[in-house]
């Protein structure tokens, strides 16, 4: 029956304000007319009542679904933000709700949200990404186990600048010592943060090298690299099992079709009637030329699946297998930058080394 499908939801709602000043935050700086701000903590007026519809909406929906509840900025700056993801969490047709932060606020703010606000930990999951620049390491890996110790599921994510291989080399270990799982994906330039730089600033440096150090997962990279590149033609199954959900309420199949317009347009999830109609064929084929950047969506593309993959976290992957034929036409698409430094140590850690 259709309400037995399982699916995964992005929504970024318009809480923007952040704690944090990250010079590559990919939701812009407030000084360069950015989504983030750092006085007022929603974009508009609007937003705060705009969530709440919203979060009606997807607890509507005929769906089992796994939601990524993500903002401009932090999440934890806000309890109207954090009383909606509690809320929301109760749906019958949610499994989990993941939320993306810095990390920096748990152990201030986790107690209040599961003894006064009822929070389940066990319907939680946490994304916390280390921002090199803004919080040391151990303090870091210190909150993110408080937070597990609390009975939340955690994944500490960072990402390889330049900049950042020492601190790289630091947080490893201590996230090692307490068993708390680690991704490390490569970073991206946006901003300009890292000046002469292209969009992926590692794309051919030397530091490159710290991947052979980490547990960095060398098919999801390639796939990141492809889908920045070029996408088009790569079967996704967005649109069947996913969707995202931007600050407005339009729902497209992901973000990286907002930039087809309207003709993308799947609904608003401010719209009570809007009901989610999701593609039958668990694959399409890609229709843009290329920017597919965020990992909640090209995570979504076959050539990323692997069996060994079920997670509660848009971040890290869905089972399944990968045809020779796609790994063929992805291997085509990186041709055109298989000299960088990046995709030759990438395409070293792989099996085949292909």
């Amino acid at each position: 029956m259709e309400e037995q499908r399982s699916i995964n939801v992005w929504y970024v709602c318009g809480l923007s304000l952040c704690n944090f000043d990250c010079a590559y935050c990919a939701s812009g700086q407030p000084v360069q007319g950015g989504g983030r701000t750092n006085d007022r903590e929603w974009q508009t007026e609007e937003d705060p009542g705009r969530y709440e519809r919203i979060l009606d909406w997807i607890g509507c929906q005929p769906y089992r679904i796994g939601l990524r509840l993500q903002t401009i900025g932090e999440p934890f700056v806000s309890w109207d933000f954090l009383k909606g993801a509690v809320r929301i969490s109760e749906s019958p047709n949610i499994r989990f709700v993941e939320l993306v932060t810095n990390g920096s606020l748990l152990r201030r703010r986790l107690p209040k949200f599961i003894d006064e606000h009822g929070a389940d930990p066990g319907k939680f999951s946490l994304w916390v990404t280390y921002h090199h620049t803004e919080i040391p390491a151990r303090e870091l890996v210190d909150q993110v186990g408080f937070a597990r110790d609390l009975g939340m599921e955690v994944v500490v994510n960072c990402l390889v600048f330049p900049d950042n291989t020492d601190e790289l080399r630091q947080l490893a270990p201590l996230c090692a010592a307490q068993d708390i799982p680690l991704n490390v994906d490569i970073g991206q330039n946006f901003n300009e943060a890292y000046t002469g730089k292209p969009f992926i600033p590692v794309l051919d440096d030397k530091v490159v090298a710290v991947m052979r150090e980490l547990d960095i997962d060398p098919q999801i990279q390639l796939t990141a690299i492809a889908a920045w590149a070029a996408p088009r033609g790569l079967q996704c199954s967005a649109g069947h099992d996913y969707v995202h959900i931007t600050p407005g309420g339009d729902v497209f199949p992901c973000r990286a079709y907002r930039l087809g317009g309207k003709q993308t347009l799947l609904g608003s999830a401010t719209d009570e009637s809007f009901k989610l109609d999701l593609r039958q064929e668990e694959y399409g084929r890609c229709a843009i030329k290329n920017g597919c950047t965020c990992k909640e969506d090209f995570l979504h593309m076959r050539i990323a699946r692997s069996p060994g993959r079920d997670h509660r976290s848009l971040g890290l992957g869905y089972p399944g297998t990968v045809p020779a034929s796609e790994n063929a036409a992805v291997t085509r698409k990186l041709q055109q930058i298989q000299g960088t430094r990046l995709v030759r140590v990438l395409n070293s850690m792989t099996d085949n080394g292909a």
